[in-house]
């Protein structure tokens, strides 16, 4: 798995009463050893108030559809998971560099970097 692509994978509820089948922006390097991976949560925006730990990616972005995303997503970098590779159904898309870089400042904003 590459840093900056999406995949679908299966992530527990946060509060653990449960799983579902969800999209997933891996966030570790590709230079991270063994066989886990760190992901953050996405979700669809579906226009709801975002907190400075969300970064959107609109269908009205001009790199939109360079993305591959089906519909205008959120990503939640105060959701993160470490899930094993084995976990992984496949990539759904790949962030454009920008859009890693907006990633990457909310991330350090979440874990207070």
């Amino acid at each position: 798995m590459k840093h900056g692509e999406v995949v679908l994978t299966v992530l527990p509820f946060t509060d653990l009463s449960g799983q579902k089948r969800r999209p997933a922006l891996v966030i570790s390097p590709d230079t991270r050893p063994g066989d886990d991976v760190i992901v953050a949560f996405v979700t669809r925006y579906l226009g709801q108030p975002l907190l400075s730990t969300d970064v959107s990616v609109l269908d009205t972005d001009p790199d939109f559809w360079q993305t591959k995303l089906k519909l205008s997503s959120v990503i939640k970098a105060d959701k993160l998971f470490t899930i094993h590779k084995n976990l992984i159904v496949g990539k759904v898309a790949e962030l454009v560099p920008r859009m890693m870089q907006n990633v990457d400042q909310a991330l350090r904003l979440a874990l207070g970097l």
